[in-house]
């Protein structure tokens, strides 16, 4: 496994955490040192960590188990879609709307509507339809799919959880604890460790940072989940 070094970490800023009045006590175990009211991260556990969390997300994928990627920052929307799309896996990277894991249900009734209401607006029955009316049925759609896109293919819940900054994604953190769905997340000095499983601690408002450590995980998938993906993602398109 090739994990990028301390020198390239330092480079990229991975050790910067937050101040001390807004970091949470939890994460101190995963603390270097404290500079000028800022927590420099500890890179020596978090490239422990990074390990221990590519290993188990090899071993889900390998296994074909479901992990469900999450993070709407900006700077990671781009590259978490990528690898959840390597893996053929469902992700969120728009907007996490409360109740996905929690109340399942609405959410399956929610993809069944959205399918629905696409046939509809190909169908001949909206040509028949005012201007107005179809504005309102394609924006109705538009929204649907900004939110859904990323999941359309979950049929149940995921056996693991993905999140970019759980401190911001705290609604889908909190669901999947009271879920017991395993969590994995890169997360910053303000996340309580206490509850992610497989914690990565990193500099998680730089893009630097997060390139880093995200294109570490694609890039250390092993060759069995590659080809678990290529095959998948074959038949997907025959289908």
């Amino acid at each position: 496994m090739k994990l990028p070094s301390l020198r390239e970490m330092l480079e990229a800023g991975v050790h910067y955490g937050h101040t001390r009045g807004h970091s949470q006590p939890g994460s101190r175990s995963f603390i270097f040192t404290l500079r000028d009211n800022v927590y420099v991260i500890d890179l020596e556990k978090t490239t422990k960590k990074l390990q221990e969390a590519i290993e188990f997300l090899n071993n889900l994928a390998e296994e074909d188990k479901i992990i469900l990627f999450v993070g709407t920052k900006k700077q990671s929307k781009e590259l978490l879609e990528k690898i959840a799309k390597f893996f053929n896996m469902p992700y969120i990277t728009n907007r996490w709307t409360g109740g996905m894991l929690t109340n399942f249900e609405t959410l399956l009734l929610n993809l069944k509507r959205l399918e629905e209401l696409d046939k509809y607006i190909e169908s001949e029955d909206f040509e028949k339809l005012t201007k107005k009316e179809k504005n309102r049925f394609k924006e109705n759609s538009q929204r649907l799919h900004q939110i859904l896109d990323g999941v359309k293919g979950l049929k149940r819940l995921p056996d693991a959880i993905f999140i970019v900054d759980p401190a911001k994604e705290n609604i889908a953190l909190q669901e999947a604890n009271k879920l017991n769905i395993p969590v994995i997340a890169l997360c910053d000095t303000n996340s309580d460790p206490s509850k992610i499983d497989y914690p990565i601690f990193a500099n998680d408002d730089s893009q630097k940072s997060l390139s880093l450590i995200l294109n570490a995980i694609l890039n250390n998938l092993t060759s069995k989940v590659k080809k678990t993906s290529e095959k998948k993602n074959a038949k997907s398109r025959a289908n």
